[in-house]
C-alpha cells in the first residue's frame, strides 16, 4: 500500500475508520474536530513539533521551541473563528538537555498559551533520545465555526498577511548552517545579529534575513483578523505548508477552485532580493514555503465595503471547476507546490504576469 498523499491517508483513515457520533459536525479534513451541544459549538486539535523534522537545537533554543509549538496548536483553533479555552502538552525530553531547559520550554509553553487564553491544564513528560511535543488545545464557539469546506462559487479570497517569510527563514537556518559551526549550546535563535554580520551579506539584506529568520522561529498570528474571520469568514485554513498547497485543500474540501488575480503576492523587492541571493525563486518561495501561520480566509461577495478593512492580500475568486484546485489568471490549471508528509516538499511557480 502506498499512499501518494497526505489527502490520500486521510481519505483512507475516513473509509476505515469514521463510525457515527452524535453532534459530530466535522472532523475528517478539518483543522480540528467540532461537536456541537445546544447553540455552542467544541473543538479540539492536536498538533506535533519534533527535532529533526520541525528544527534543529543548533536553530532555537527551548523558549522558541515552546513557543511555535504552542503557536501551530493554538492556530488551528482560532482560525475556526473559536476561542481557545485549554491545552495539554505531552513532551519528550532529551537525555542530553539539562532539567533547567525543561523549565524553560515549559514556561514558554505556558506563557505562549495563556496570551491566547490556553492555560496549560496538564499533559505528560517523559525522557527520550530525541525531542517531542504533542500539543492538545481545546475551543468553543458560541454561535458558528469557519469550516475548510463552506467556500462557494462567487466568495472572495484572501489571504490574513506576507507570506514566504517563514520559509526564506528556514532556507536561512540552512545556508547559515553550511557557513558556520552552529551550536545547540549557543543556537542560532540567540546570536541572529552576530551571524548574519558574518556572512557578507550587504547592509540592505541584514534586515529582511533577520525578519526571516524571526518568522520562521517565532510566527505571530494574525489576531486583527481574528473577529471580522469569526464574524463573516465564509471558510478558512491556516498556513502551515504553504500557501498554494494549503489554498489547494480548501478547494478541495469545498469543491470548488480559486482563480488567482494577476499578481497576487506583492514581495516587497528586500525579499526578492533576499531571496535571490539564497538561490531562491521568491514566488516559488512565497507559494511554497510553509509555517507562516497567516490565514486563508473566504467571504461572500456581498461583504465587500467590510473586507476592504481587513489587513490582508485578496488572492482570488471562486469558481466552479470539475477539477477542485487552483487556477491560473487565464483560467488554466496551476499544480500547487508545498510540504506533503508522503511526498516531502516541491515547488511551483503561479502565473506572475
Amino acid at each position: 500500500m502506498v499512499f501518494q498523499s497526505e489527502r490520500d491517508w486521510v481519505d483512507w483513515l475516513q473509509k476505515m475508520f469514521e463510525v457515527p457520533i452524535q453532534n459530530l459536525v466535522r472532523t475528517w479534513h478539518e483543522d480540528a474536530t467540532i461537536k456541537k451541544h445546544g447553540k455552542r459549538y467544541h473543538l479540539l486539535s492536536v498538533d506535533q513539533f519534533i527535532e529533526n523534522v520541525h528544527f534543529r537545537w543548533s536553530w532555537m533554543g527551548p523558549e522558541d521551541v515552546g513557543i511555535k509549538a504552542v503557536v501551530r496548536a493554538v492556530s488551528d483553533i482560532l482560525v475556526k473563528g473559536a476561542t481557545p479555552t485549554g491545552m495539554w502538552v505531552a513532551v519528550a525530553w532529551p537525555r542530553d538537555r539539562g532539567d533547567d531547559e525543561l523549565a524553560a520550554f515549559m514556561r514558554a509553553v505556558a506563557d505562549t498559551g495563556r496570551r491566547y487564553h490556553a492555560n496549560l491544564l496538564g499533559g505528560d513528560t517523559t525522557r527520550a533520545e530525541t525531542f517531542s511535543a504533542a500539543v492538545i488545545v481545546t475551543g468553543t464557539a458560541s454561535s458558528r465555526v469557519v469550516l475548510r469546506s463552506t467556500l462557494r462559487p462567487g466568495h472572495r479570497v484572501w489571504v490574513t498577511g506576507p507570506v514566504g517569510w517563514a520559509g526564506l527563514g528556514l532556507a536561512l537556518c540552512r545556508w547559515l548552517e553550511q557557513r558556520f559551526s552552529l551550536s545547540p549550546e549557543r543556537p542560532l535563535s540567540q546570536a541572529v545579529t552576530e551571524y548574519l554580520q558574518q556572512t557578507g551579506l550587504p547592509q540592505s539584506a541584514l534586515s529582511p534575513a533577520g525578519r526571516a529568520l524571526r518568522s520562521f522561529f517565532r510566527p505571530a498570528l494574525p489576531i486583527r483578523q481574528w473577529e471580522i474571520l469569526c464574524r463573516i469568514g465564509t471558510a478558512s485554513i491556516d498556513i502551515s505548508d504553504g500557501l498554494a498547497a494549503d489554498l489547494t485543500r480548501i478547494c478541495q474540501a469545498s469543491n470548488v477552485a480559486v482563480q488567482l488575480i494577476p499578481r497576487p503576492l506583492r514581495l516587497p523587492l528586500a525579499y526578492r532580493d533576499l531571496a535571490r541571493r539564497l538561490g531562491l525563486d521568491p514566488e516559488v518561495t512565497a507559494w511554497t514555503g510553509g509555517e507562516d501561520y497567516q490565514w486563508i480566509v473566504g467571504f461572500h461577495k456581498t461583504a465587500r465595503k467590510k473586507v476592504q478593512k481587513f489587513p490582508g492580500h485578496f488572492l482570488g475568486r471562486v469558481v466552479a471547476a470539475e477539477t477542485p484546485g487552483l487556477l491560473d489568471p487565464r483560467g488554466h490549471p496551476f499544480k500547487p507546490g508545498g510540504w506533503d508528509v508522503f511526498r516531502g516538499g516541491t515547488s511551483a511557480s503561479p502565473e506572475s504576469d
